[in-house]
């Protein structure tokens, strides 16, 4: 990647002061010189050099004006040209643990995604590795297909318990073994925010819609005590995200309790900012979905916190779920 990022509380470079004007303070921690600065002041969009002192950008300007600025412990370091610009946010991940059993690979995903043929045929060939759970990804011509998709994935695989998801986790199916061995029987009722999906007969043709689909992955998904799986999973996300140069994520824990995430937070000791937001979703009442947010007590990691909580008030209009 030919691009450095400081990670370091953001501020335009417009807004401060040229090195030649800097105020009388203490010398920067880091200068970075030979550099292509952007500093979105559209008058001077380029600069050579700029200072960062307790992490934040304290002077722009020449190599020659910002290199005065440094002392006996100023890191310098040459960026041979390169661009510089302030980090990157993202604004709405989900870190989700891997599904269970063998994955089952599918062609064109996520757009335009496999054919009700071509998932079927996956499913099928993925049965000859033997016994086990089989998870995958298959696209929105599938789950809009209307034949009933536990029969079918029946047929494909009688014998393996079957999950396959929408690529933008809204929707869900699965055959008879899978509901068989998550306990979910014909007779469960609906939950707010989610539904199954059910046969003219009200038996369950294998569809899990929103919350639904929720509820088969906390029960599908191993336990996790010490949250050492979490961990790992936000660790291999948050080196992903500083290799793009990204700075601050913001994520979505859909799937896990605030003292969870957290536990893993501790553990990962993550290098950039991370915001969590718990999932607001009633279990009973709409009070519910604020409760976890209203009692938290915990103490967050360095470069941690929490920023609230996520509503869905809809669902996906590619998956048909939306209103």
């Amino acid at each position: 990647m030919n691009n450095i990022l400081v990670r370091s509380t953001i501020v335009l470079a417009a807004l401060l002061p040229a090195a030649g004007n800097r105020p009388s303070q203490r010398a920067p921690d880091l200068i970075l010189v030979n550099a292509k600065v952007f500093t979105a002041d559209a008058s001077h969009p380029f600069a050579e050099s700029l200072a960062v002192e307790d992490g934040r950008f304290t002077a722009v300007g020449t190599n020659a004006d910002v290199r005065r600025l440094a002392g006996a412990a100023t890191r310098i370091v040459d960026a041979g040209g390169r661009l510089v610009t302030p980090g990157l946010i993202e604004a709405h991940p989900h870190f989700d643990a891997p599904p269970p059993g063998r994955h089952i690979a599918l062609p064109n995903l996520p757009f335009p995604g496999p054919t009700a043929e071509e998932t079927l045929a996956g499913v099928a060939k993925a049965t000859l590795d033997g016994p086990g759970w089989l998870s995958g990804i298959t696209g929105y011509p599938v789950f809009n297909d209307p034949r009933n998709w536990r029969d079918a994935l029946d047929t494909a695989a009688p014998n393996n318990p079957v999950m396959l998801s929408g690529c933008c986790g809204h929707l869900m199916m699965l055959n008879s073994r899978a509901l068989e061995a998550l306990g979910i029987a014909d007779g469960i009722a609906d939950m707010a925010g989610g539904r199954w999906g059910r046969d003219a007969a009200g038996k369950l043709n294998g569809l899990a819609y929103e919350t639904a689909v929720n509820f088969v992955t906390r029960r599908a998904m191993p336990a996790d005590p010490d949250a050492s799986v979490e961990a790992k999973i936000l660790r291999q996300g948050a080196d992903a995200y500083a290799r793009w140069g990204v700075t601050t994520v913001h994520q979505m824990a859909h799937e896990s309790t605030l003292s969870t995430v957290r536990a893993a937070l501790e553990r990962a000791a993550l290098r950039i900012k991370w915001t969590v937001y718990a999932w607001g979703l009633p279990q009973v009442a709409i009070a519910d979905s604020w409760r976890e947010v209203d009692t938290d007590g915990g103490v967050w990691p360095p470069r941690t916190r929490l920023g609230g909580s996520k509503w869905v008030l809809d669902g996906s209009p590619l998956d048909r779920g939306a209103f």
